[in-house]
């Protein structure tokens, strides 16, 4: 019988806040370096506070989300979040962006067409 997410021990282990903690300090460098990577090769203009904030944002609730009895690896899922995240940071500036150029009445792109 596959364990459950009430009957599997690793899960209990991961909400006790010390090792949390831990978690989120093994793997900030990780964070970063995914947020980073995302943030370069999507050419978002993003300070390094904002890098930072939103690692630690994806960090923060890959540990909380992770299963690892869904045989993945925290890495992986990691990756998985700041992907997730950084996808909706663009597609906030982006819709910022052309609700700004609406408000002062400039063509967007889409408008040419």
């Amino acid at each position: 019988m596959e364990p459950t997410y009430e009957t599997c021990p690793t899960d209990r282990i991961l909400s006790q806040p010390i090792l949390t903690v831990e978690w989120v300090r093994t793997y900030r460098p990780t964070a970063l370096r995914f947020t980073r990577r995302f943030a370069r090769s999507w050419h978002l203009r993003l300070t390094s506070d904002e890098i930072q904030s939103l690692a630690d944002l994806a960090l923060c609730e890959a540990v909380n989300r992770f299963r690892p009895h869904r045989n993945m690896l925290f890495t992986s899922y990691l990756f998985l979040c700041v992907r997730r995240l950084a996808h909706r940071t663009l597609s906030d500036y982006v819709r910022k962006s052309r609700l700004r150029s609406a408000l002062e009445g400039n063509s967007t792109p889409d408008d040419r067409e």
